[in-house]
């Protein structure tokens, strides 16, 4: 059986209002490698 994972963007730092550009919190960069981790398993 084939199993589909969808995964969100991380959280980004709204106090920057260039979408294109802004960069992610620390919550957001700990979320990147928790899911890393998770898919690599």
């Amino acid at each position: 059986m084939t199993t589909i994972y969808f995964v969100r963007h991380a959280e980004s730092d709204l106090s920057i209002y260039d979408d294109l550009t802004h960069p992610l919190t620390e919550a957001g960069l700990q979320a990147i490698k928790s899911v890393t981790k998770f898919l690599l398993e």
